[in-house]
């Protein structure tokens, strides 16, 4: 790792891209605000070269001489503000004022202590928004408390860095380390799903096992009501009995052979008719004995 920051530090190499303004941050920090000073200069530079050698009548050479000098003049306060600024554009950590904090939260990351390697790295990125050292420890850092969203995006991020590529080799590992951490919470996942749906179905079995049970009660108090209506069916058949014993009686107060004869209900009504009958006959005797003697009696008025 030391030796990659080194390799980063400012060089004869890395003054050259001040002679284009807006080129070094583009190059070493990919900022975007840079490119329209760069595109400026670009048709500046070309407006003056055609406006000076291929069509000189244009303009007069006096304009274009005024134009070229003032061009002059801009193009040397952008490479010398270029000049200042390269190490820190280049190396953001090694030329700013606050210290290194780096080490310091690889230290913490190697304990273990994952709250206070990601507040170093926040101010390590702070000062540097685009170092991969620190975003590969920030990754690894989210990774480990289960944030495997920002992890992979910080990953993303860190791959499409110009500076990504003398990190591929890092950048890998990590993403192999992502995938087993996300295998891993997917697992987990998978398994308390299973316990959930497992718990909610001994529940709906529970709750099934009650319904039948309240079912049955239900069902069993309709066969109680049943059974006690049977019951009390033949006291309810009884009662005509009952009510009928006086019939009986007044049937048995005519003969005695009523009287023997009333053990039983058909007894006694084998005995009520036969009374009925004898009365009936008794009742015709006597009729026809008044007209006997209404008739004797006629024919002795007679003289017969």
């Amino acid at each position: 790792m030391a030796v990659r920051i080194a390799c980063m530090d400012v060089s004869g190499k890395h003054y050259l891209t001040c002679l284009w303004p807006g080129l070094p941050e583009m190059w070493f920090r990919g900022q975007l605000a840079a490119l329209p000073a760069a595109l400026t200069f670009a048709v500046a530079l070309n407006f003056l070269l055609v406006a000076r050698f291929l069509y000189p009548e244009w303009l007069t050479p006096l304009l274009v001489k005024i134009a070229c000098w003032v061009a002059l003049g801009v193009w040397l306060w952008c490479v010398a503000k270029s000049v200042m600024r390269l190490p820190e554009i280049v190396s953001p950590r090694a030329a700013s004022d606050q210290p290194d904090r780096f080490a310091e939260a690889h230290g913490q990351y190697l304990r273990g202590h994952w709250v206070e390697a990601e507040a170093l790295l926040a101010d390590c990125l702070e000062i540097e928004p685009r170092d991969p050292p620190a975003m590969l420890l920030l990754a690894g850092v989210y990774r480990h408390t289960g944030r495997l969203a920002a992890a992979a995006g910080v990953l993303d991020q860190l791959e499409r860095l110009e500076r990504g590529d003398f990190w591929w080799l890092e950048l890998q590992d990590e993403r192999r380390r992502w995938q087993r951490f996300a295998d891993a919470a997917n697992e987990g996942a998978q398994a308390s799903g299973d316990e959930e749906a497992a718990s909610g179905d001994e529940e709906a079995s529970n709750a099934s096992e009650a319904d039948e049970a309240t079912l049955a009660d239900g069902e069993a108090t309709p066969a109680d009501e049943t059974a006690g209506s049977e019951q009390s069916a033949p006291s309810a058949e009884s009662a005509p009995s009952v009510e009928s014993a006086p019939s009986v009686e007044s049937a048995a107060s005519d003969g005695p052979e009523s009287q023997a004869n009333a053990s039983s209900p058909a007894q006694a009504s084998a005995a009520i008719d036969s009374a009925i009958e004898s009365s009936q006959g008794e009742a015709t005797d006597r009729a026809f004995a008044a007209d006997m003697a209404a008739d004797w009696s006629e024919l002795g008025e007679r003289g017969v």
